[in-house]
């Protein structure tokens, strides 16, 4: 059936959930303002309805459901403050209702929805009111999480006579400095 958890204030995980790898309903993950993570649903592959993720403040990632790839239902990722990126749903392929994710003011790394770019739900898509808000075309033109990674920084490395004739340099210039003020 549906899973349901709301409104539950003091609520910091959901460990009751181990091994669920699939919904036969809606999931309903709403107004946990303490559940700090979904780590306990890696198993999770598919849900057989909608899901709900909407006002659950403490929860910056989807990273617990990197398993995730069918959505028999709509998808609302709806006011969740402290979420900054969805990279967890980077193998979610189908979604057979709306995508809405709106209203969330730190999300601003959606990657995580590479999987849908190429095959978009069947309903509406709504992504607006977030830090960042990019059309599933920007998404797939982006790539996956991996590549969209900035290159790692690299200096060119200088023969080793250059870099002591350097610090050579700043040193007498250091002590010029120093004897004017002095």
């Amino acid at each position: 059936g549906a899973i349901s958890i709301t409104g539950n204030d003091v609520l910091i995980d959901i460990d009751f959930l181990p091994n669920l790898q699939s919904v036969e309903g809606d999931l309903v993950i709403f107004g946990n303002d303490v559940l700090s993570n979904l780590d306990v649903l890696q198993n999770l592959q598919t849900i057989k309805g909608g899901f709900v993720f909407q006002d659950n403040d403490a929860i910056s990632n989807f990273d617990g459901l990197q398993n995730l790839q069918s959505i028999e239902g709509a998808l609302f990722i709806i006011s969740s403050d402290a979420l900054t990126n969805l990279d967890g749903l980077q193998n979610l392929t189908s979604i057979v209702g709306d995508l809405t994710v709106t209203r969330n003011s730190m999300l601003s790394e959606f990657c995580g929805l590479f999987g849908l770019a190429s095959n978009p739900p069947s309903g509406s898509i709504d992504i607006s009111e977030n830090a960042s808000n990019p059309a599933l075309e920007a998404i797939e033109q982006e790539g996956a999480c991996e590549r969209v990674l900035p290159a790692p920084l690299t200096l060119p490395l200088l023969p080793i006579g250059y870099m002591i004739l350097l610090g050579v340099m700043m040193i007498g210039m250091m002590s010029l400095g120093m004897r004017r003020v002095l």
